[in-house]
């Protein structure tokens, strides 16, 4: 079960990043929100957004850290994404999430 703080999180989240894009004039089509484990690499959401760039049918892919994309493999799927053209912005470079 996920705490009121974990959604709200998320949900701080997703308007930042909406906002960063905003700024720079891209446009959102979809926004996929996922609570779960870095370390879990069977999250339905994250599965089918890999599916939608393997079929071409998503451009750019915004996250916040690396590692509320993936905890470990980062490196990888940043490469398997460039060989389906799929551009991979993280806003914050830090090693960590604060979190």
């Amino acid at each position: 079960m996920f705490t009121a703080n974990q959604k709200d999180d998320l949900t701080n989240q997703v308007n930042f990043l909406r906002g960063f894009a905003n700024a720079r004039g891209i446009i959102i089509d979809e926004t996929i929100k996922d609570l779960g484990s870095g370390l879990n690499y069977n999250r339905k959401k994250c599965n089918r957004l890999l599916d939608d760039c393997k079929k071409n049918a998503v451009d750019t892919v915004i996250i916040s850290h690396k590692d509320r994309f993936v905890r470990f493999g980062y490196d990888w799927f940043e490469r398997f994404l460039a060989k389906f053209y799929v551009k991979l912005i993280v806003v914050n470079n830090e090693l960590h999430s604060p979190q």
